[in-house]
């Protein structure tokens, strides 16, 4: 994917800008910031696949239902095609950023310690999330799914990824025991972003999250989901002191749901083994293959 390449889906679609570094690290859409004539700045998304282009009708009905619900921004789309998507860059910059060479965040925040201003406005921002009307956003085309449902789901996913790969013992005895648990799950599902991580999260000039971007994933599911990527970044200790001013910001979860937010995060193997499933992409074939099998 190239600048011009990029410019041009966009002047197919009445947009002429001038583009930026094109930015492919993610595993669905290449991004490019760009400036029109009048000085303002676009955010241009372009899918990687052909299975990413069917979700992009149902992002942009879902976005339209829960922006007016958040404490903080979310894309406004103004472009919403099958082959480009185009929006007013919110204001900010991502808390952080996928470094490829170094395999690791370059950061735009200071995170030993996190900043109270991080931690409180994204307590509130996530909060706000979890209170959005599932109802709103199931007319927008997203299930409505009981805590049940979602259990039956990972049941199924299970299910699903062992018709390709090999899972240890050892795993799937974890997995199954998590899910038949009562004492792990909520009573109530919650509208969720589902793939909420520093790149996701806007802030400003005092590390105040100002908005989430990228809903691809965004489902109604257990709320837990959306603290899974803050914990395997900033670890427990973090997460523990999120959640006390997410309960304060009034989320339906407590610090009591650690545990859960951690076995969660222990599913992470199926989500590698899914994706490799659905690109074909052989470098993920083969990390399923490593983490299924519980090989180091």
């Amino acid at each position: 994917m190239t600048r011009e390449s990029i410019k041009n889906l966009a002047r197919k679609y009445g947009l002429h800008v001038q583009i930026g570094e094109v930015n492919e690290s993610g595993l669905d859409f290449a991004t490019a910031a760009g400036v029109d004539e009048t000085g303002k700045r676009w955010l241009c998304r372009v899918p990687l696949r052909d299975d990413v282009k069917a979700g992009i009708h149902r992002e942009k009905q879902v976005l339209q239902a829960v922006r007016p619900q958040l404490s903080v921004e979310a894309p406004d789309w103004q472009i919403a095609e099958e082959d480009f998507i185009a929006y007013p860059l919110l204001s900010g910059v991502p808390a952080g950023t996928i470094d490829a060479e170094a395999g690791a965040y370059a950061w735009q925040l200071t995170v030993d310690p996190l900043s109270d201003h991080f931690i409180e406005t994204l307590a509130s921002g996530l909060a706000s999330l979890h209170h959005v009307s599932k109802q709103n956003v199931a007319g927008a085309g997203i299930n409505l799914r009981t805590i049940q449902d979602v259990r039956t789901r990972q049941l199924e996913r299970i299910g699903e990824v062992k018709q390709s790969f090999v899972v240890s013992e050892q795993l799937d005895a974890k997995w199954l025991c998590w899910i038949h648990d009562d004492k792990f799950w909520p009573s109530e599902t919650t509208v969720i972003h589902g793939d909420m991580h520093p790149g996701h999260m806007i802030i400003d000039d005092e590390e105040r999250v100002t908005g989430f971007i990228d809903w691809t994933e965004v489902d109604i599911s257990d709320p837990a989901i959306d603290l899974v990527g803050y914990y395997h970044t900033f670890g427990e200790v973090e997460l523990r002191r999120l959640l006390q001013a997410y309960e304060k910001q009034g989320g339906p979860l407590t610090e009591g749901a650690v545990p859960q937010i951690q076995a969660w995060a222990a599913t992470s193997p199926l989500d590698i083994a899914e994706f490799a499933i659905r690109s074909g992409e052989e470098a993920y074939q083969q990390m399923a293959k490593e983490a299924l099998e519980g090989q180091d």
